[in-house]
C-alpha cells in the first residue's frame, strides 16, 4: 500500500471536498507519494530556524484513508520567500532529518521545487495551500 500526497492549491471550499484536487489543474498540483506533514516540518525549521506551527486538517474521510491538511500561511510565507540558490542547501539538512520523506537529492529537490512552486501560485491567486493524504 502507498501514501499518495497531493500538494495544492484551492479555496477551503475546494479543500473541503477531500479528493486532492483529482482532475484539477496541473497548475495548482503535485502529486508525490510517501510524504506526510510530519516530513515537511523539517522544511521550515531549517528556513526560520523555528519549529513548525501545525498542520490543521480540513476535511477526512470517515475511515481515515483520505485526510486534507491546510499549510500553516508561516510556512507558505517562508517558502515564497526561498530563492534558487538556497534549495541544494536545505535539502542536504533536510535529508539527514528523520522525517524527510525520501533520502536522495533529487526526490527532495523536486519536491521542495514543486511547493515553492505551489507556494508562489497560492499567494498570487489568494488561494490557500494543502496537502491530500490517502491510502
Amino acid at each position: 500500500m502507498s501514501l499518495a500526497s497531493h500538494f495544492f492549491i484551492a479555496t477551503g471550499e475546494d479543500a473541503e471536498r477531500n479528493d486532492g484536487l483529482e482532475g484539477g489543474s496541473a497548475e495548482h498540483l503535485a502529486v508525490f507519494y510517501r510524504v506526510m506533514h510530519t516530513g515537511l516540518a523539517p522544511i521550515f525549521q531549517i528556513i526560520t530556524g523555528t519549529e513548525c506551527p501545525q498542520f490543521e486538517s480540513v476535511a477526512m474521510s470517515e475511515d481515515y484513508s483520505q485526510i486534507t491538511f491546510a499549510f500553516p500561511p508561516s510556512f507558505v510565507s517562508a517558502l515564497i520567500e526561498l530563492e534558487e540558490s538556497q534549495i541544494a542547501s536545505i535539502v542536504e539538512k533536510w535529508r539527514i532529518d528523520e522525517e524527510a520523506p525520501y533520502n536522495n537529492d533529487k526526490d527532495l529537490r523536486d519536491l521542495l521545487v514543486a511547493l515553492i512552486r505551489l507556494a508562489r501560485s497560492a499567494t498570487e491567486s489568494n488561494r490557500n495551500m494543502y496537502l491530500w493524504n490517502s491510502l
